[in-house]
Formats: C-alpha cells, structure tokens, sequence
C-alpha cells in the first residue's frame, strides 16, 4: 500500500507540472535486449534488462550515485539469475512513462500484483 501511494504521488506530482505521459502496457520481453539509453522508454528497458541477464557490472555505468572503488566490486557484481526470476521480469509490464522537461523521467511497471517506478535523470 505504501509502495502504491508513493507511486502515485510521484505520477500526481510529475503530471501537475506538465509532465508528459506515454502510455506503453507491454512486457519487457516484447523489447530487444538491446543497449540504449537514447530515449526514457530505451533506459528504462535496458536497466531491465541489466537484471534479467544479471550483468549487474553496467548499473555503474549508468548510475547517478557513484561509490568508491573499493565497494562497486561488491555492489555491481554480476550473477547467475535463475531461470523463474528471468522468466518473471521478463514478464513485468511496463505500463506507462512519465517525462518531465526532457530530463527526468520515471516508468511505471506493472511487477505482478504490486508496482514499481524506475526513475530516469538525463545526464
């Protein structure tokens, strides 16, 4: 529930003030597993996809936050995904992007009954 308010205070918040909303309601699987960051949807899709395949080594690359040499071993390192976690993401619905000035951006997915919100900052 409280996942579900924040959700919907950040869609609130982003629409007020102009935001642009573009409705998607697809699978993550019905994109390429391609590496794009060209565009909120691309990003979004690609950050996916970083967890689907289990190369957590590029969220570094793509990430605002950045950690000290010692600690990104640790924090990016890749993984085995098993094959029920693949399957599941794969199946999250990516329901709607909201974009802000061109430059923030979150995108709402559908991740069976609950919901999350990726948020997307041009850099």
């Amino acid at each position: 529930m409280k996942k579900m308010f924040i959700l919907l205070t950040i869609s609130l918040i982003l629409t007020e003030l102009t935001a642009q909303s573009i409705i998607i309601n697809k699978q993550v699987k019905d994109f390429p597993d391609v590496y794009d960051l060209s565009t909120p949807l691309n990003a979004g899709v690609t950050l996916s996809y970083f967890s689907i395949n289990g190369i957590e080594n590029r969220w570094d690359e793509v990430n605002v936050k950045r950690y000290p040499e010692p600690h990104r071993k640790e924090i990016f390192s890749n993984r085995v995904v098993d094959k029920d976690v693949k399957e599941r993401l794969l199946n999250d619905t990516i329901k709607e992007v909201l974009v802000y000035h061109d430059s923030v951006a979150c995108m709402i997915i559908k991740i069976g009954n609950s919901f999350g919100v990726t948020i997307l900052l041009k850099n």
